[in-house]
């Protein structure tokens, strides 16, 4: 339940890649206990329930393990960049830069932020060239996360309309009207900006005026 609706809430679980991690873990966590107590088990045996001991353990380790590694690459911020939006994992976050905004990682689900390069001539010299040094993105770097609110105008300036988005994804028009119709959304007063995230892109629907967020779209969003 908590990776399901919490750290992953749908369908970011699908954008970054989590579904084959998910069906591993849970292979490798079935399988494991079954199959190696099926290989030591022999009625008699005198070290059968060290053996059995031996493999609860390694099962409990794996599931630690894999809820570890669910925590560590969770979604911790999905930043506009005004233009577009992007997928933060824990994993991606600039240490230095969470140390310097004196934020902290959100624990129960993504947070929905704005991203702006500083207006120092400096300050965004050496962003540049972080950045082209193999560095973080800017979306990774929370001392240059404003309100979202903050970033209405940039949405919607370069925002496009859901008509683009049908022709973008022609074979699936009937989804994206289902997807609409669902939520109650009219899609002629949304629009759309591109979800950059690590495994499969999507759309960010938005209002079309206030360019409030009202969804994530698995739909392909790049013409």
């Amino acid at each position: 339940m908590v990776l399901w609706f919490i750290w992953y809430p749908s369908p970011l679980l699908e954008a970054v890649g989590g579904e084959r991690l998910f069906l591993m873990l849970l292979v490798v966590d079935i399988c494991l206990g079954p199959l190696l107590t099926l290989i030591v088990y022999k009625r008699g045996k005198k070290s059968l329930k060290m053996d059995l001991s031996v493999i609860a353990a390694l099962q409990v380790a794996a599931l630690f393990y894999g809820v570890y590694t669910f925590y560590i690459g969770r979604p911790v911020h999905i930043a506009s960049m005004g233009f577009r939006y992007d997928v933060i994992r824990a994993t991606d976050v600039d240490e230095t830069s969470l140390a310097a905004s004196g934020r902290s990682l959100p624990l129960f689900g993504p947070e929905w932020v704005g991203a702006k390069p500083p207006v120092d001539p400096t300050e965004r010299s050496k962003l540049a060239e972080k950045t082209l040094s193999g560095g973080a993105d800017l979306g990774a770097l929370p001392e240059f996360y404003v309100p979202l609110e903050s970033m209405r105008d940039a949405v919607l300036k370069d925002a496009k309309s859901i008509d683009v988005l049908r022709q973008i994804n022609k074979e699936r028009n009937t989804e994206i009207d289902e997807w609409f119709r669902s939520r109650g959304i009219d899609s002629a007063a949304a629009k759309f900006q591109p979800l950059r995230a690590p495994e499969k892109d999507m759309a960010v629907i938005i209002d079309a005026k206030s360019a409030k967020v009202l969804g994530i779209a698995p739909f392909y969003p790049w013409n």
